[in-house]
């Protein structure tokens, strides 16, 4: 138990040197307000020659106010250094003794700290017992947790907790208790903080949720996938895996067999935003598809439109005649077709 404290204890002193207060801005700026303070004497003497007694006061006012601010910065940069806390022997002791009483067992392996979790169960589903372990070693991530025997979610074998992923804890409101418990020295506290997380759901905010931790069952062939490989259908909500989603050839948007229309004219799938209906046959169709009346401004598909003799545009059934004329075109033939009488 002692040897594990003294660990702890060197570690603790070891980030204590890295935080350590950095004077150097400080000089930097002492050098620079020294530098503005010379020139401000210089001046203030050449005023004195020529007794500018107002000229005085300015560089006088300067120089006092310099001497100000630089007694303001440096002050201000001491202040909020906070030193590093380093606990003491004893105190890491008695956290050790309080974790072995929680725990059952203390293991410390390769400046590794670590304890085991009783299995864990959440909602119906177990996900059995977990190592949380202290890493010495590592200065970037100081722990992470292992799962003994995993139960991982469907298709993510790093998740093995819905707040768990390749070993990190999504800490969520626990990240200021755990930061402050390791950095006051209250490892048992910490070590507590995290098992209370992991016995703990926040539907939220999961990796994945339990609710899909056996995978996410297609609405439409009933075979189960990972988060990822499923798609939402734009148009019901409903999820779909790969296989069984159609996307639309106009927006790229994800649907199902359902709720995507066949263009009648070219085959593609479209979905109710990018096809139009026929205003004679009813039939869906593409935007590229569809046509315009140039009489009535109606939408038709190409089949039930007629190309006018005349003037050569498309018209619906109801604003052209039998003889595949226009309303202007068949007026103007009309008009031809009358005989000329002389006056």
């Amino acid at each position: 138990m002692i040897k594990i404290a003294l660990k702890l204890r060197e570690a603790y002193q070891n980030k204590a040197k890295i935080n350590d207060i950095d004077f150097r801005p400080v000089a930097q700026y002492l050098k620079n307000t020294s530098e503005y303070f010379n020139g401000c004497i210089v001046t203030y003497l050449k005023a004195e020659e020529h007794d500018l007694i107002f000229a005085k006061q300015i560089k006088l006012a300067q120089m006092m106010r310099a001497i100000d601010v630089l007694h303001c910065y440096t002050k201000r940069e001491v202040i909020n250094h906070k030193k590093s806390y380093i606990p003491d022997i004893y105190d890491l002791i008695d956290e050790l003794k309080q974790l072995e009483k929680e725990f059952g067992q203390v293991t410390f392996i390769d400046n590794k700290l670590s304890v085991i979790t009783e299995a864990i169960t959440l909602e119906d589903i177990p996900l059995g017992e977990f190592k949380i372990v202290i890493d010495l070693h590592n200065t970037d991530h100081l722990y992470y947790i292992e799962a003994v025997n995993p139960n991982p979610a469907h298709g993510d074998e790093g998740v093995t907790h819905p707040h768990i992923r390749n070993g990190h804890l999504c800490e969520g409101n626990g990240t200021v208790p755990i930061g402050s418990a390791l950095k006051n020295g209250r490892i048992a506290d910490f070590f507590l903080i995290i098992k209370s997380i992991l016995e703990t759901y926040n539907p939220e905010s999961p990796y994945i949720s339990l609710e899909d931790w056996f995978g996410i069952e297609c609405c439409n062939c009933g075979e189960s996938t990972n988060s990822e490989d499923i798609y939402i259908c734009e148009g019901c909500e409903e999820r779909f895996c790969d296989q069984c989603v159609v996307v639309c050839s106009i927006c790229g948007g994800s649907y199902c067999d359902e709720c995507i229309n066949l263009c009648s004219i070219c085959g593609r799938h479209i979905c109710s935003s990018c096809s139009t209906t026929c205003s004679n046959c009813g039939n869906d169709i593409c935007d590229d598809c569809s046509f315009v009346c140039e009489c009535c401004g109606g939408v038709y598909c190409k089949s039930c439109l007629t190309r006018c003799e005349g003037c050569g545009q498309f018209f619906c059934p109801g604003c052209i005649n039998e003889d595949e004329l226009c309303e202007e075109c068949a007026e103007k033939e009309e008009e031809n077709e009358k005989p000329s009488t002389e006056v």
